[in-house]
């Protein structure tokens, strides 16, 4: 019956109706069993059903490693379908020690996404760094992220092996620990161009991280070229809680001026500041379009 009945519907149509269904699932859970429902209607089900069921992979545990490692000796299309991967480590939980973890970069290699949660960048090991550098990189989002060694994080950004833009996301606590030899760390008052071409920006941190972001997006040993940046949402709020009248603010918003003064006026289309302004600045910011919410 099932063989007598795949060819009546296209490939296309099959796929859409997974989609749909996807769609319409009110949560992950709902979605990964309408998936695994999906996946026993016919063949044609499942290449659809796998690249939803197996997108997106967050490994924050030994047991989240072992148990993907298992299933991809099953099944070696498991880990090509992967396109989002995250990597979380805290103090109770080091999944960047875990041996089986390079094996399982190695065959995910159409990773599109790269999400680093609660991580120090000196524990990752070299061979890792190599590995994930060579996937085809679209977006780059930083998390609670601890950066001792800026030259090694920016080695790494730069032999990424990215698409023609990508899109960077930094949010909560970001801090650069110390600047190391060799790099330098003064705001650019030029932009040059450089190999990561940024489209889309999100920063969504306490102000304790300001000189962080400072150093990731606008030094000069920075490798993100701005130039080409289409939107930004800026939100850094005080740690502190709200300001009156906007005291504290104005290192916040020099820090989107300088931002902005990296990118070309004729690309940049939308900046989105959440609760950054709450009188006029001193200076002026010449934008096509300046969303202040």
């Amino acid at each position: 019956m099932t063989q007598s009945l795949e060819p009546r519907f296209p490939q296309e149509l099959v796929d859409a109706m997974i989609d749909a269904m996807r769609d319409a699932s009110p949560s992950r859970s709902d979605e990964v069993k309408n998936l695994s429902s999906c996946s026993l209607v016919a063949r044609s089900f499942l290449p659809r059903t796998r690249s939803h069921m197996f997108y997106n992979v967050t490994f924050a545990t030994a047991e989240d490693i072992e148990r993907y490692h298992a299933m991809c000796l099953v099944s070696p299309i498991i880990p090509a379908a992967a396109r989002r991967l995250g990597l979380r480590s805290n103090d109770t939980s080091n999944v960047i020690d875990n041996p089986l973890l390079l094996a399982i970069l190695k065959l995910a290699n159409n990773v599109q996404t790269l999400v680093f949660n609660q991580i120090s960048w000196d524990t990752l090991p070299q061979a890792v760094l190599d590995t994930i550098s060579s996937y085809p990189l679209t977006t780059i989002m930083l998390h609670d992220v601890v950066i001792p060694s800026i030259p090694s994080f920016f080695s790494f950004l730069r032999n990424c092996s990215t698409r023609e833009e990508i899109e960077l996301l930094l949010s909560q606590t970001l801090r650069v620990e110390s600047d190391g030899p060799g790099e330098d760390l003064t705001v650019e008052r030029i932009p040059r161009d450089k190999p990561l071409v940024v489209k889309s920006l999100v920063v969504n941190c306490p102000d304790t991280s300001r000189e962080a972001i400072r150093t990731i997006l606008l030094s000069a040993s920075s490798p993100f070229n701005l130039q080409n940046l289409r939107s930004t949402q800026f939100l850094i709020l005080p740690t502190d809680g709200f300001i009156a009248d906007g005291v504290g603010t104005w290192p916040t918003l020099t820090l989107l001026r300088n931002a902005i003064t990296s990118t070309n006026p004729q690309m940049l289309r939308s900046v989105e500041a959440f609760s950054l302004l709450q009188r006029p600045p001193s200076f002026l910011l010449y934008l096509p379009s300046v969303e202040f919410l």
